[in-house]
C-alpha cells in the first residue's frame, strides 16, 4: 500500500488507496450504478433487450409466409410438361416386331397426349418437311419415334430409334423414357409404367442468396430489425441525459469519478445490452432458417 499526505486547512489527510485499485473501485462503482438503474427500471430494460429481437420475430415470420423462397422441385419427364402436340410414330420394314412395338408405342403415348402414325418411310424427312412449311408447328414436334425391321445374315433385326426436339431441354429424357417403357410393355405387357424424375441438385449458397436479394426478403428482414434497433436507441441515451439534467453526472465528476471512466463505463454497459439484443437476433434467424441470412445445414 502506498501513503500519501495532503493538508487541507491545516488537516492531513492520508490515502491507503492505491491508484489502481481506486480506478478499479471506481469502474466497479459505476457498473454497479448502471445495473442497479437497470434493475430498477426493469420495464424499460426489458423492452430494449427484446425489442429488437421482436422485430426480427415479426419480420421473419412475414416472409416465410409472403414470400419464401422454394428450392427446384423435382420434375416428372412426360409428356405432362410438354405444350398439347400430336407424338408421331412410323414402323418401317418387315415382318410383325415393328408393328407390334408401334402398337405398344402409341398405347404409351395415349396416356399423356395423341399418338399419330406419320405412314412414312423416313421420319427425319418427314419432320423437315414440317418444318419447311411451318416453324410454328415443327417446334410442336417434341418426340417421335421410328420402329425399324431389318434382316441380315445373321436374320431379323428389330430396333427403336427415339427423335426428340432440343428446342426443350427434357425432350431427349423423355422420348428415351417412351422408348424404354415400349420395350418394357412388349416383353411384360402387364408391367407398370416407368416415369423417369429429374431430381435438380440444390442451390448452392451464392444462388440462394442472390435469390433472396431479389424476392427483397433480405432487405425487409433488415429493415424491420434496423428499425427495432433505432426505436431503442433512444433509451440507451435516457440514462445519461437524465444524469446531466439533474447534474449526477456534475457530482460524479467533482467526486473523483474521470471522465474517461465516466464514459468508459456506460460504453461498457451498452455494449452487454446490445450484445444481448444482437444474440436474440441471431436466435430468430436461425430459429426461422431466413435463407436471405443463413445456408442449412449450418457448419461450423
Amino acid at each position: 500500500m502506498c501513503e500519501s499526505a495532503r493538508a487541507v486547512f491545516g488537516v492531513v489527510f492520508r490515502r491507503k488507496t492505491g491508484v489502481a485499485s481506486l480506478a478499479i473501485q471506481r469502474v466497479y462503482a459505476m457498473i454497479l450504478k448502471h445495473v442497479l438503474h437497470g434493475w430498477r427500471n426493469f420495464t424499460i430494460t426489458v423492452v430494449q433487450l427484446l425489442l429488437p429481437g421482436a422485430f426480427a420475430f415479426f419480420s421473419c415470420l412475414a416472409t416465410l409466409y409472403s414470400s419464401k423462397i422454394a428450392e427446384p422441385v423435382p420434375l416428372a419427364l412426360t409428356l405432362d410438361n410438354l405444350p398439347d402436340g400430336p407424338v408421331y410414330y412410323i414402323s418401317v420394314g418387315s415382318g410383325t416386331v415393328a408393328p407390334s412395338l408401334a402398337k405398344v408405342y402409341a398405347d404409351v403415348v395415349r396416356e399423356h397426349t395423341t399418338p399419330v402414325d406419320a405412314k412414312v418411310s423416313n421420319m427425319d424427312d418427314y419432320l423437315l418437311d414440317i418444318a419447311k412449311h411451318s416453324m410454328k408447328e415443327f417446334e410442336r414436334q417434341y418426340v417421335a419415334a421410328t420402329m425399324n425391321t431389318s434382316s441380315d445374315n445373321y436374320g431379323e433385326l428389330t430396333y427403336i430409334s427415339g427423335h426428340f426436339n432440343n428446342f426443350f431441354l427434357h425432350a431427349i429424357a423423355i422420348s428415351l423414357s417412351l422408348v424404354d417403357n415400349t420395350l418394357l410393355h412388349y416383353v411384360e405387357p402387364a408391367s407398370p409404367t416407368i416415369v423417369t424424375v429429374n431430381h435438380p441438385l440444390p442451390w448452392s449458397f451464392a444462388t440462394r442468396s442472390q435469390k433472396a436479394k431479389d424476392s427483397m426478403v433480405g432487405t425487409l428482414l433488415a429493415l424491420y430489425v434496423v428499425l427495432g434497433l433505432v426505436l431503442v436507441a433512444g433509451i440507451y441515451v435516457l440514462f445519461p441525459v437524465g444524469q446531466y439534467t439533474k447534474k449526477s453526472k456534475h457530482l460524479q465528476l467533482v467526486s473523483g469519478v474521470g471522465v474517461i471512466i465516466y464514459w468508459m463505463t456506460a460504453f461498457v454497459w451498452n455494449l452487454v445490452k446490445f450484445f444481448i439484443s444482437s444474440v436474440l437476433i441471431i436466435v430468430v434467424v436461425l430459429a426461422f432458417k431466413a435463407n436471405a441470412f443463413s445456408t442449412w445445414p449450418v457448419t461450423w
